[in-house]
């Protein structure tokens, strides 16, 4: 007796459990409306020079985009000039509605491995088409970035 009672409390359990997930939005992906704010090319400038340009998609509901740093250099009696890199996949995307959180695989780190060494970065929305770029956590050396293209 004790058996078939603990198997209908189990069998209750998984159906509260299945009901649950089948009406609640965890799991689901956003809509396109959702992402707007955040999909299009996004470009940020330091000393007048290209420095970073994101490229944010939606696919399947979710995001994904790339990362294509530029190299800044001077030489001794000449103009400031910036080379870019080779585009870098962004992973982990989460957007909130507010901030956009991803990671890019760190320039040094071997093409070949699986999941390299990660730089953590930030775009925090501070209006229509403009945002600030932030390394990791620290908010006191923001780049201002603006989206040019959706």
């Amino acid at each position: 007796m004790k058996a078939k009672i603990k198997y209908l409390w189990t069998a209750l359990l998984l159906m509260a459990a299945l009901t649950f997930l089948s009406t609640s939005t965890w799991g689901q992906s956003t809509s396109r409306k959702d992402l707007k704010p955040i999909i299009g090319i996004w470009r940020a400038q330091m000393n007048g020079l290209p420095a970073v340009t994101l490229t944010i998609s939606e696919e399947d509901g979710g995001l994904s985009g790339a990362a294509l740093f530029y190299l800044m250099r001077q030489d001794k009696g000449s103009k400031a000039v910036s080379t870019s890199g080779a585009p870098q996949p962004l992973f982990d995307l989460q957007f909130d509605g507010k901030e956009l959180a991803f990671q890019v695989r760190h320039r040094g780190t071997q093409p070949d491995s699986f999941m390299g060494d990660r730089v953590s970065f930030r775009l925090k929305l501070t209006g229509t088409n403009a945002g600030q770029l932030i390394r990791g956590d620290d908010d006191s050396n923001p780049i201002p970035i603006v989206k040019n293209y959706e």
